[in-house]
C-alpha cells in the first residue's frame, strides 16, 4: 500500500505534475489492491462451499448432500441445483487416493441409479 499524503505536502505540491502523477500512480495501485481482495474473498468463500460439500459428495449419501446444499452460504442457488438434480440425470464423480492395484481413472457414480439400489436409511428418532 503506498503510504498518505500529509496535508503539507498536498498543499507545498499541488501544482507539480510529477506529485500529481505520483498521487494518480498511488490510486490506481489502491483500485487495483481493493478490486484484488475482492475476489479473493469470493474465491475464498467459493472453496469453503467446495470443502463443505466435498466429504457428502464422496460417500454419496443423497440426504446428507441435500442437506449441505441447503445449508451452504450459496442460498440463492441452493433451488436451482436441487431442480436440476430432480429434473436430469447426472453423475458424480468420486476421486479417491490411488492405491497399487487400482490406479484407474476415478469412478462414476450415477445418482438416480444409486437411489435405485440402495434404497435410503431410516434412522430411529433418538
Amino acid at each position: 500500500m503506498p503510504r498518505p499524503h500529509t496535508k503539507s505536502e498536498l498543499i507545498r505540491h499541488s501544482r507539480s505534475k510529477k506529485f500529481i502523477q505520483r498521487i494518480q500512480h498511488d490510486r490506481h495501485h489502491t483500485r487495483h489492491y481493493e478490486a484484488h481482495r475482492s475476489i479473493a474473498r469470493v474465491q475464498a468463500a467459493a472453496c469453503l462451499t467446495f470443502i463443505d460439500l466435498k466429504k457428502p459428495f464422496d460417500s454419496i449419501e443423497t440426504e446428507a448432500v441435500f442437506e449441505a446444499l441447503f445449508t451452504s452460504c450459496s442460498v440463492h442457488q441452493s433451488p436451482r441445483i436441487v431442480q436440476s438434480i430432480h429434473n436430469q440425470d447426472f453423475s458424480i464423480l468420486q476421486r479417491r487416493r490411488r492405491r497399487r492395484e487400482d490406479r484407474g481413472s476415478a469412478r462414476v457414480y450415477d445418482i438416480h441409479e444409486a437411489l435405485q439400489h440402495h434404497p435410503r436409511k431410516r434412522y430411529a428418532a433418538s
